[in-house]
């Protein structure tokens, strides 16, 4: 399936212009001022619209088993609640257990999301605990792509609360 985007305002970093766009399959494959419309194609007038690249959220919590608390939504209703407001690519907060190990919690975040996100995801991962099976894993982590993390230097004495109980959601 290919689509066409006439007319619309493009807006970029550097730039803004007037331009069509066509789609084939998941890929803008052509961006011209004028762009014929193949006989197969779902064409969508975007003239006096802005056409933006997508948006990038930093900081999700959409499965947040967290001192007692859950999220709401799933990976399904927040990737596609975030599809509507512009947003493309999420980064989801990893918050493991301080009984778990990195690796099991990055397994857990995975299940959560992996064929259910109807947008691009990657992890901001938690470090809740450091040792040499951590340190390994964490390793692992990163050859797995992850680049983000954050250690926790508050919530003392809470860790209790962020028990493995939540796994059966």
């Amino acid at each position: 399936m290919s689509l066409l985007i006439k007319g619309g305002e493009i807006v970029t970093g550097d730039a803004r212009y007037v331009a069509d766009i066509f789609c084939e399959g998941e890929t803008i494959t052509r961006i011209d001022p004028q762009i014929e419309a193949p006989r197969d194609a779902e064409v969508i007038d975007a003239t006096g619209k802005y056409i933006f690249p997508g948006f990038i959220d930093p900081h999700t919590h959409i499965y947040l088993p967290f001192m007692g608390t859950f999220s709401k939504d799933t990976y399904e209703t927040a990737s596609k609640a975030a599809l509507v407001g512009g947003t493309t690519t999420i980064i989801e907060m990893v918050c493991p257990a301080r009984d778990m190990s990195a690796a099991e919690g990055f397994r857990l975040w995975q299940e959560q999301a992996v064929g259910k996100s109807a947008c691009d995801y990657t992890y901001h991962m938690g470090v809740t605990r450091f040792d040499a099976e951590n340190a390994a894993q964490l390793r692992e982590i990163v050859a797995a792509g992850i680049s983000s993390f954050k250690i926790f230097l508050a919530y003392r004495g809470r860790s209790e609360s962020m028990t493995r109980s939540y796994i059966t959601r």
